[in-house]
């Protein structure tokens, strides 16, 4: 993950496909098709992305930059507020179950990749949105 700084409007993070990965073109439809998925998730527990695209081979997503401590970080303290840690597994929980309805899942979603920008604001990362065939029964 890399910081953006663009001309105009807040800092971004900057996820970039590595060189190697780019040459591989099941490695670059995997990403392009992670990205299309995050972004048609819109919920104010999951990162949103701002841009897709490629430049001279590099493919790359832009998403909102989100400061803060992970997920891992807040349950690893030993004085971590059970309060507050039930309030971050609920918020990512709500994320989650709105993806699922959508039909989309994570692989990723995790104690490292979840973070905590604010105190009752968790957010989901976008990396690693499937969309999944989900049978309701």
């Amino acid at each position: 993950m890399h910081l953006g700084v663009p001309r105009v409007g807040p800092n971004v993070a900057v996820k970039i496909l590595n060189a190697q990965a780019a040459r591989d073109t099941d490695t670059v439809t995997r990403f392009k098709r992670e990205a299309d998925t995050a972004r048609r998730l819109e919920h104010p527990s999951i990162i949103r992305i701002v841009d897709v695209g490629s430049s001279r081979g590099r493919h790359y997503i832009v998403m909102e930059l989100v400061r803060g401590g992970s997920l891992r970080r807040l349950l690893d303290r030993d004085d971590a507020p059970p309060d507050k840690v039930i309030a971050v597994l609920a918020e990512v929980a709500t994320a989650l179950a709105y993806a699922h309805t959508l039909g989309v899942c994570t692989a990723t979603s995790s104690r490292r990749t979840c973070c905590s920008p604010a105190p009752g604001a968790p957010r989901s990362p976008t990396s690693g949105w499937r969309a999944r065939s989900i049978s309701r029964r």
